[in-house]
């Protein structure tokens, strides 16, 4: 005999897993959309065999309504079916975000379509069910072939996704698997004990505990909605085509403030910056997508409003966020991204977001839309970070070394430190570059240390002070440079190899000079007095003042040299070459001429008399091997 008590237990499980989505803080995304389909799927389902039992034990009710039970029991196959089919749809969206290709849609509800039809037609054959003389509803084996073939699925998405789940997860997903398997073995071999009554709602409670935690939507460090909750909304918006934006506040430091300090003092600085996020309008939905990015989303809004604030976050960003007795300024950019203003699809839309969680060379300004950023540039710096942290953990890094030359005796007198990575995607990535990304991913002490300790090396090595040269430049970051401790690393490194401190010589680039400010000109005297130089790279394509650089007390400042051409344009480089020149000479500052890979080039240099001489037609850069030769030569030759 059919056992209602399955049902009732189904019921309390299920008014207890109501009660717990009541209570809790959960945003509406698709996701758990799908899973409370499934749950009212499961009430449908539980209630339909409810009723079903009732009415079987009713004789005056099947007599007055003949057609109750076979309603019921059709109502009872397909609601399971259906609640299999939106499950395993779920649990698809768990693994892989959102069943967006059409492949995937069909596997998953094509069978579910498949049993509506063959339930039009159970009542002359049955396929599915069928009903005994005395009305019980009994599975045929298609049924269960269309359960187990649900589950069988499930089973191939968790194997396929098991190594990017966490140990956490992977036990409740084979767990649940599990119960549901003996489920439907134990109403194959009892069919009168209504065990999926039960297993289901339990299914749908412990997953509503585990996979549907608050934590998988909410952000624990600023109690706001997560990447998650944003990416699911951003779906469901662009597939419904409606029109929408969102600001992204984009925070430069944060990976650099990770990585130099206390995890914990980011994470205020973030709690601080969500409060005064989700206060300035109610209009508004916060969200906080990546750890150095907030989302501010609304679906209409006009100019004035979006104006108002955008000002207001400019406005608090510009000003210092107190931490204890720490007060933090943060560069920032807020970036306006619409749909479909500037992307028409979901796919587009996620590698956007993607590629701005990178801090990137954007405009000089702190509010732009999408369509300032150039994406192929986005993805070229996405793809150089990730490279630059393989090529530090295995020192894959290429170091290269140029000669260069003197102008009157024709001899190599300096040489100059270079490095690079190469890959296939991305073709050859140089040091300016490597080392932006370095910054802005807080490893450019790494990067540093490996070429200073590597430089050294090669002095060594190769026997440079016995070649007489003069010192070797390698490039400084200005993280590195800015530090308390800059002169005492720089001196120990140097003093482990045994190299005199003139022998080094730091390059500093444009971007380092540009940020010139009275700690900076501090830190260049104090590495200075220890008898290390600076040399100032690519002078004339900066808007550097050149009081400054004469402050600063530079041993060296390197030109890009033109080549001999006429007109107007070249006229005007000539001259404006010619007086920077001549400024640094005034101040005995010695000036390079870089890149000179011609004869004009070559010509163009002694015409400036220009000091030092350095390019491939001299020599091309060189490993540390093709050094020791060189020198080897060198001294043969003399």
């Amino acid at each position: 005999m059919d056992n209602i008590r399955f049902n009732i237990a189904a019921f309390v499980l299920l008014a207890l897993l109501g009660s717990v989505a009541a209570i809790r803080r959960a945003p509406s995304v698709s996701r758990n959309r799908l899973f409370f389909l499934c749950c009212a799927i499961n009430i449908i389902f539980i209630s339909a065999d409810a009723a079903r039992l009732l009415a079987k034990n009713s004789q005056k009710t099947v007599e007055a309504f003949p057609f109750i039970l076979p309603l019921l029991s059709a109502i009872t196959a397909l609601s399971l079916i259906l609640c299999a089919a939106f499950f395993t749809g779920y649990f698809y969206t768990v693994v892989h975000g959102r069943i967006s290709l059409p492949r995937q849609q069909f596997l998953i509800f094509a069978p579910a379509v498949l049993s509506v039809i063959l339930l039009a037609v159970n009542k002359f054959k049955p396929l599915l069910f069928y009903l005994t003389e005395d009305g019980s509803f009994k599975q045929l084996p298609l049924f269960f072939a269309i359960i187990a073939y649900y589950l069988a699925y499930i089973s191939i998405l968790t194997a396929r996704a098991w190594e990017s789940m966490t140990k956490k997860d992977r036990p409740i997903v084979v767990f649940l698997i599990s119960i549901s398997v003996l489920s439907i073995l134990t109403q194959i071999v009892f069919p009168s004990v209504h065990v999926t009554n039960l297993v289901l709602p339990l299914v749908a409670l412990l997953a509503y505990q585990t996979i549907e935690s608050t934590s998988n939507y909410i952000d624990i460090k600023t109690d706001l909605q997560n990447e998650t909750a944003f990416y699911s909304a951003s779906a469901t918006l662009i597939r419904a085509k409606v029109k929408w934006e969102c600001l992204l506040v984009i925070l430069d430091n944060i990976p650099a403030m990770d990585n130099e300090f206390d995890s914990a003092l980011t994470d205020g600085f973030l709690s601080l910056a969500a409060k005064f996020l989700s206060k300035i309008s109610k209009k508004i939905t916060v969200m906080h997508v990546k750890r150095n990015m907030f989302a501010l989303c609304y679906k209409e809004t006009n100019e004035l409003e979006g104006d108002r604030v955008r000002s207001l976050i400019e406005k608090r960003f510009s000003s210092p966020f107190t931490i204890g007795n720490i007060n933090i300024v943060h560069t920032f950019c807020c970036c306006r991204i619409s749909y479909p203003e500037h992307y028409s699809s979901y796919e587009d839309f996620c590698s956007f977001i993607e590629l701005a969680a990178f801090p990137y060379n954007r405009p000089a300004k702190k509010q732009i839309s999408a369509s300032d950023l150039d994406i192929n540039s986005l993805k070229r710096k996405k793809l150089i970070l990730s490279l630059l942290q393989t090529a530090l953990a295995d020192e894959s890094i290429k170091i290269t070394y140029q000669p260069t030359f003197n102008s009157s005796t024709k001899k190599a007198e300096s040489i100059e430190t270079d490095y690079y990575i190469k890959d296939r995607s991305i073709g050859l990535a140089y040091s300016k570059e490597l080392m932006e990304a370095a910054e802005e991913l807080g490893l450019a002490k790494q990067i540093f240390l490996y070429t200073y300790h590597s430089v050294c090396g090669t002095i060594q090595k190769a026997r440079l002070i016995d070649h007489k040269v003069s010192f070797v430049e390698l490039p400084l970051p200005l993280s590195e440079l800015t530090k308390n401790d800059a002169e005492k690393t720089i001196c120990e490194i140097a003093d482990i190899y045994f190299i005199p401190h003139s022998m080094i010589r730091f390059i500093l680039s444009d971007t380092a000079l540009a940020s010139y400010s009275p700690l900076v000109l501090r830190k260049l005297h104090k590495i200075q007095e220890q008898g290390f130089s600076f040399t100032f790279e690519d002078l004339g394509n900066t808007h550097v003042n050149i009081q400054m650089l004469m402050n600063a007390n530079l041993a060296e400042a390197t030109v890009i040299m033109p080549s001999l051409e006429h007109g107007e344009q070249q006229g005007k480089i000539t001259q404006s070459m010619n007086t920077l020149i001549e400024a640094f000479k005034k101040y005995n500052t010695q000036v390079k001429a870089k890149k000179i890979s011609t004869n004009s080039q070559n010509i163009a240099a002694q015409l400036y008399a220009v000091e030092m001489l350095q390019g491939d037609f001299y020599s091309p850069p060189l490993t540390q091997e093709g050094l020791v030769k060189f020198f080897s030569l060198e001294a043969l030759n003399a």
